[in-house]
């Protein structure tokens, strides 16, 4: 960028003498929305065995109306942010222009961690059957409970099967 008059005095006979380069860091504000996607499934019939079913697509959810994207963003809007359901609520309207009730988004959560379930499940296995466990503990406070946050750790802990 070339200065086209000296800010001291208006001269326009100017000479570039030297380059200082300055690099900003910014945050580049876009709003998202949410896309509604329409998926026509067939419901179809066998004809060898008369059983109907709806056909599957790999995009479509074969449980609720919310896609991948959305639960993964309020799920990290309410643990990784620590956001309450109704302030989740208010944000994704103003945000994103996606409107959702505190019951709607305790639905997305659960919906969220049944996903979890057997994760979780056969981790606590392998955490069960490992040779030798280390294991550390913290107490945390939520909603003005005491609660313990437990950590283990097995020699395979970071290989998978």
């Amino acid at each position: 960028m070339f200065a086209d008059h000296c800010e001291k005095c208006g001269s326009s006979d100017l000479e570039e003498i030297d380059v200082n380069s300055v690099v900003i860091e910014d945050l580049i504000y876009r709003l998202q929305q949410i896309k509604a996607t329409q998926f026509d499934r067939s419901v179809v019939k066998c004809h060898n065995c008369g059983h109907e079913f709806t056909a599957k697509h790999e995009d479509c959810p074969q449980k609720g109306r919310f896609g991948i994207g959305l639960l993964v963003y309020v799920t990290m809007l309410k643990f990784m942010l620590r956001g309450v359901l109704r302030k989740i609520g208010n944000f994704t309207s103003k945000v994103n222009g996606f409107s959702i009730s505190p019951k709607g988004i305790q639905d997305m959560l659960l919906r969220v961690g049944s996903a979890c379930q057997s994760e979780y499940l056969r981790t606590l296995e392998r955490v069960r059957a490992a040779p030798w466990k280390y294991v550390d503990e913290t107490g945390i406070r939520v909603n003005g409970k005491n609660w313990w946050l437990w950590i283990f750790r097995t020699p395979t802990a970071n290989s998978r099967k």
